[in-house]
C-alpha cells in the first residue's frame, strides 16, 4: 500500500508503505513548507513493518533553523493488507521532542543626518521591507526610501 503525508495544509505525493529513506525525504522536501528534513528508517520487521524518525532541520521563512514547531504531521493511509477483513495495517505519528518557539522581537532604526536624530517606532523582527521603508520614510529628516 501506499500513504501521505501532511504538514500544515500541505501534502506530499504517494509513499510506498517499504519506501527508502531517500523516498521519503524527497516527498517531504518537495513540499513549499518543508525545507530540509533528516529521515531514519527502521525495519521491515516480520511483518513488513516500517518505523520512520523524521526530524525537520529548516523550515522556509524561519530564523534560525530548529527554531520553530512544525505543526502536526498527519497521514493520509491507503494501506491494507493480503488477508481478507485484516485491518491490521496502520499508520500512527508520534511527536518525540517539540521544536522551540522562533526567534522574535523587535528592534528601532536610527538615523542621523549630521544636525538631527531621529529613530523610529519599534518593529517586529519578522517587518516587510514595505513596514521598514514606511517607517523610515516617517522620520522627519529622510525624504523618500
Amino acid at each position: 500500500g501506499t500513504f501521505k503525508l501532511r504538514v500544515r495544509g500541505h501534502t506530499t505525493e504517494q509513499i510506498a508503505f517499504n519506501a527508502s529513506v531517500d523516498d521519503v525525504k524527497a516527498r517531504l522536501e518537495a513540499l513549499a513548507n518543508v525545507g530540509t528534513v533528516n529521515v531514519e528508517v527502521e525495519g521491515p520487521t516480520d511483518e513488513l513493518g516500517y518505523v520512520w524518525t523524521i526530524t525537520f532541520v529548516s523550515t522556509p521563512d524561519n530564523f534560525p533553523p530548529n527554531s520553530r514547531n512544525v505543526g502536526a504531521l498527519e497521514y493520509i493511509s491507503a494501506l491494507s493488507t493480503s488477508v481478507e477483513d485484516d485491518t491490521s495495517a496502520t499508520i500512527s505519528v508520534e511527536v518525540v521532542q517539540e521544536g522551540s518557539d522562533r526567534l522574535d522581537g523587535t528592534f528601532e532604526l536610527t538615523y542621523s543626518d549630521g544636525v538631527t536624530t531621529e529613530t523610529t517606532r519599534p518593529l517586529s523582527s519578522f517587518a516587510s521591507a514595505w513596514d521598514v521603508q514606511y517607517e523610515l520614510e516617517s522620520l522627519a529628516n529622510i525624504g523618500r526610501v
